[in-house]
């Protein structure tokens, strides 16, 4: 009976360990990674975020800063994810689907090493007894890995990033939504509970979740050339508009001429 009872006090206390994965707000970052890459104005950074519909609460912001190694380059972007849709991204059917975050940047088009530095930040908050206020902290941890640019290498491959054997390098970081802190509903904009502070991000559980297929990776391409080239940017080739997509342009100019005249025309009839 004693021996029993042990495991059952053991299975109850792995039960309470499991991390309820759809309460499991994950970002993973899929490009770049510790890698080479061709310099390019169309070079990608794609994220993943993982139930994508849990980031409508507590202001989820991704921060990445990026600076040249030895040299005087450096940007710093924030990509609020608290406005993206829980529905799939493009060329994703499945609307249970990680929701993609990609575009292509020409910062990188030169060669050089670099130091890719992220995080996942959120709103946390506590209750200080003391004066019965509730408390709100920025929180986010930082993690880093470095890529190079170089001529003549090959570009990076967005399906072969998702493999099996390959997914689990992905970068990844997690916010727990059961790990809730209750108070006063008159004291918070969140309602009456708020994620406590402080406390630290779980370890990311499911970054071979994200699966990019051939499909959603020529979406996630053409997507980022056709902005290249509605920009302008210099050193890519831009699609030519197909003959049925240009005749009507080509047309609307003496069509409107043919209206006018037509409108004249009627005028000095009926006057």
């Amino acid at each position: 009976m004693y021996f029993l009872g042990l495991l059952l006090a053991i299975s109850q206390t792995l039960c309470c360990w499991a991390v309820d994965t759809t309460k499991l707000f994950e970002v993973d970052l899929i490009l770049p990674r510790n890698e080479t890459y061709p310099p390019s104005p169309i070079f990608p950074i794609i994220f993943a975020v993982q139930n994508p519909s849990l980031a409508k609460s507590f202001h989820p912001t991704i921060r990445y800063i990026v600076e040249q190694v030895g040299g005087n380059f450096s940007t710093t972007n924030d990509i609020n994810l608290w406005g993206i849709n829980d529905t799939s991204s493009p060329g994703i059917n499945d609307t249970s689907s990680p929701h993609f975050l990609s575009w292509g940047t020409p910062k990188y088009n030169f060669e050089g090493t670099f130091r890719f530095r992220w995080s996942l930040t959120i709103d946390r908050c506590f209750l200080d007894e003391r004066i019965d206020e509730e408390k709100i902290r920025n929180f986010g941890n930082f993690t880093s890995l470095y890529f190079t640019t170089k001529n003549g290498t090959s570009p990076a491959d967005f399906v072969a990033a998702t493999y099996d054997d390959t997914c689990d390098k992905s970068p990844a970081q997690a916010i727990n939504y059961l790990d809730l802190t209750e108070v006063p509903a008159t004291e918070t904009s969140y309602g009456t509970s708020c994620l406590a502070y402080p406390t630290t991000l779980p370890a990311p559980t499911n970054p071979c979740n994200v699966k990019i297929d051939s499909s959603a990776a020529a979406i996630m391409s053409a997507d980022m050339t056709s902005t290249a080239c509605e920009r302008a940017r210099t050193g890519i080739t831009c699609p030519s508009p197909s003959p049925r997509n240009a005749a009507p342009k080509a047309h609307f100019p003496m069509g409107g001429v043919w209206i006018l005249a037509m409108c004249t025309l009627l005028t000095y009839y009926f006057a």
